[in-house]
C-alpha cells in the first residue's frame, strides 16, 4: 500500500475539526428549538444522521473510496445490524414496534451516536475498495 503524506492526514482533520465544530453547533440548535417548539424528534433525526455522517467522513481516513467493490460479509454481519439499530428508535416514534431485549441498555449514554459511525463507516467499506 502506497503511503500517504501528511498532507492527506492533516487535511482529514481539518475537516473533521470543522465537521465537529459546526455540526455540533447545528444539533444544538436543532435541540434547542425542539425544547421551544416540543418537537423532540427533530432532533433525534439530526442526531442520527449526523453520527452517520460522521462515520462516512470515519471511513476517508482509512483512504479514500475508490472502485466499487461489495462486501457481503460485512454489510450482513456489521452495517444492517448497526443501522437497524440506529433506525430503530426513529421508527419506534412512528409506529408501534415490538421490545428490543437490552435495547435501552445498549444505547444508552453514547450508544446511539456509536451505532451511528459503525453504520457509516461499514457502509462504506463494505461497497468501495480504498485506493491505493
Amino acid at each position: 500500500m502506497k503511503r500517504k503524506g501528511y498532507l492527506y492526514y492533516v487535511i482529514w482533520m481539518i475537516g473533521a475539526l470543522l465537521l465537529l465544530y459546526y455540526g455540533n453547533q447545528y444539533l444544538n440548535d436543532v435541540v434547542r428549538q425542539g425544547e421551544v417548539d416540543f418537537n423532540m424528534k427533530r432532533g433525534v433525526w439530526v442526531s442520527v444522521a449526523y453520527a452517520f455522517v460522521l462515520g462516512i467522513y470515519l471511513s476517508a481516513l482509512l483512504g479514500l473510496p475508490g472502485r466499487t467493490h461489495f462486501n457481503k460479509p460485512m454489510f450482513i454481519a456489521v452495517f444492517l445490524p448497526s443501522f437497524i439499530l440506529l433506525v430503530y428508535v426513529l421508527l419506534s416514534s412512528y409506529t408501534k414496534l415490538p421490545a428490543i431485549p437490552y435495547y435501552n441498555e445498549i444505547t444508552s449514554r453514547n450508544g446511539h451516536f456509536f451505532l451511528g459511525v459503525i453504520s457509516g463507516l461499514s457502509l462504506i467499506k463494505s461497497l468501495f475498495d480504498t485506493r491505493r
